[in-house]
């Protein structure tokens, strides 16, 4: 039977074939134009989203006989601001609208811009900025400076493309976009976020700190039972029937860490007492009215914190042979805080104490230590993980500064003093982006406002060698701005709570200004002139490097016309 011959496709075919399938697919690409059609869903989106908006704004006024909601209440007729969740850059209307109007208040379906809402007669428009700037609208004027550090993560004025001057003249750290610790190398600034939403704050701002603990990254510790703690720490491994062990170290959210297993049953009555210090009393040296801060993220890994079980962080104080006088700052961590850590991230449970003037005058040191009190015959088999212990002096715990140091007290780590940031706006902006020097007006928003061990009047920005500034009490409620003569005394505490935004407006002519604060106003017709030429202008301290804001920047806005109390008053709303 004969066999007819098979034939194959030659490779010149084959490759007519494909080129064919390629052409087809650029002109199907082309015709689909995906970069297109994304930006046509975006558009629609964002028509879908401001018809939304105006809905349910218009609702609320009809429900309301005639008021706008929150923050809208109080902006002029005819000026528009943007609308933002947890706002950096805008108003939150979520409180009032959602969920009743709206279920929540929308997010542009790109990151850069931002709705707004225009105020008419009898209701809203609303619109998109695709700058996410609308701060010119409330003000009536355009800004000549907007450092919008929270959105830019940027020195570079974008208006100009000129820089701002910065230095920090050693290694710093910040939490970055994905809920991690970061170090910054000297010179580097530090654009800190929100470990738990991400969120990006600003510039951080903190002034020379140093941590008196050695050895903060678990260098030298062995895993064992007992194992090893870090060098230069101490505590026992066992006390009446209640053992500790390593378990290990390792890193979490870039947080160096130390896991210490807690097990057995507590003989000892009524309380038995264990725990481990991070440093010997010896390298901190202070007199009974020194004020230290002890900080460290901790989190429970494994088991449960029995009822009456209570883990303290405290300081306390020693004389100059040694002896320990008994005398405590504690900060006491409640069993439900650690139960609920478990799972959950190190970066989000940072605890610290502040030492309290102690009685006895023969103070001569203090020492931290982690304590555990175990309630007589409990059972207990926890892990606990430690992660950067930091002891500094001042009121306030700031960022952490990593220490790797095994020498012999008093030799200090190299590592060990974070220097601060200092950050100027150039003199190449005056005459320029900053027009007049005795004329303008200035926005600021940020977080902070703790000054050293003071506990208030951390610089926004300082002028000159000091006096002058735009400044905010931390944790009283006094509020002074420029050079302190005009002040706004707010009588909500919750406005002053050092980690809640603060908006912050002042316009000036000679020694006429006008300031604002979170959309409380004030007016001053008298005090010290800010100087007709001021030739430094200083962000995050006064002038003279001091009186650091010691929190982030989110944005500093200039305009070169002394605005109307009531527009500064719409600006900080």
């Amino acid at each position: 039977m004969k066999r007819e011959k098979q034939k194959g496709f030659t490779l010149l075919e084959i490759l007519l074939v494909i080129v064919a399938i390629g052409i087809l697919a650029a002109i199907v690409l082309i015709a689909i134009n995906p970069t297109k059609q994304i930006e046509a869903a975006r558009t629609a989106q964002r028509r879908s989203d401001l018809n939304n908006i105006a809905k349910a704004i218009q609702q609320f006024i009809i429900d309301n006989a005639g008021s706008y909601p929150g923050a809208l209440q109080n902006i002029p007729v005819g000026a528009s601001i943007g609308l933002c969740i947890a706002c950096n850059n805008g108003i939150d209307l979520t409180s009032s609208l959602s969920p009743t109007y709206i279920a929540s208040i929308p997010v542009p379906p790109d990151t850069n811009g931002q709705y707004t809402v225009t105020k008419t007669t009898n209701g809203v428009s609303t619109g998109y900025d695709s700058s996410g700037n609308s701060l010119a609208n409330v003000a009536g004027s355009t800004p000549s400076l907007d450092l919008n550090f929270a959105r830019d993560k940027s020195l570079i004025n974008p208006t100009t493309g000129l820089p701002i001057d910065f230095t920090r003249n050693s290694i710093g750290t910040y939490t970055g976009s994905d809920g991690n610790i970061k170090r910054a190398v000297a010179g580097e600034p530090r654009f800190d976020h929100n470990p738990v939403t991400g969120q990006s704050l600003g510039l951080l701002i903190e002034e020379q700190r140093t941590n008196r603990i050695r050895n903060n990254t678990m260098v030298g510790a062995v895993a064992g039972n007992p194992g090893t703690l870090p060098t230069n720490w101490i505590g026992p491994s066992s006390v009446s029937g209640i053992s500790r062990s390593v378990v290990g170290t390792g890193t979490e959210n870039g947080i160096p860490y130390i896991d210490l297993r807690l097990n057995g049953t507590a003989t000892e009555n009524p309380s038995t007492y264990i725990g481990a210090a991070p440093e010997s009393y010896l390298n901190l040296p202070g007199t009974n009215t020194t004020i230290y801060t002890f900080s460290s993220y901790i989190k429970l890994v494994s088991g449960t914190i029995p009822v009456g079980t209570q883990l303290l962080l405290a300081m306390h104080n020693v004389n100059s042979i040694g002896t320990h006088l008994n005398q405590y700052s504690i900060r006491a961590i409640i069993n439900t805080e650690l139960n609920n850590s478990l799972g959950g991230k190190l970066i989000n449970n940072r605890y610290s104490i502040t030492t309290i003037s102690y009685a006895d005058t023969n103070t001569a040191y203090h020492q931290p230590f982690y304590q555990f009190n175990i309630p007589f015959n409990t059972v207990l088999d926890i892990t606990l993980r430690i992660g950067y212990p930091q002891v500094e002096l001042g009121s306030f715990a700031t960022s952490p500064i990593p220490t790797t140091a095994t020498s012999s007290i008093p030799t200090t780590a190299p590592a060990d003093t974070r220097l601060p940031d200092n950050a100027n706006i150039p003199a190449v902006y005056f005459g320029t982006i900053v027009p007049n020097t005795s004329i303008g007006s200035f926005f600021v928003q940020g977080r902070g406002g703790l000054e050293s061990t003071q506990n208030g009047y951390g610089r926004f920005i300082g002028f000159n060698g000091g006096g002058a500034a735009i400044s905010r009490g931390g944790l009283n409620t006094s509020i002074g701005i420029w050079d302190q003569t005009t002040s706004i005394n707010v009588t909500n505490p919750s406005t002053n709570i050092v980690s809640n935004i603060s908006k912050l407006a002042i316009s000036f002519s000679g020694t006429n200004r006008n300031i604002a604060l979170n959309g409380i106003s004030a007016t001053g017709t008298s005090g010290v002139d800010i100087n007709t030429v001021f030739s430094l202008i200083a962000l995050g301290r006064n002038g003279s490097n001091n009186n650091y804001l010691n929190g982030v920047l989110s944005r500093v806005v200039y305009f070169p016309t002394q605005l109307s109390d009531s527009r500064l008053q719409s600006l900080t709303q």
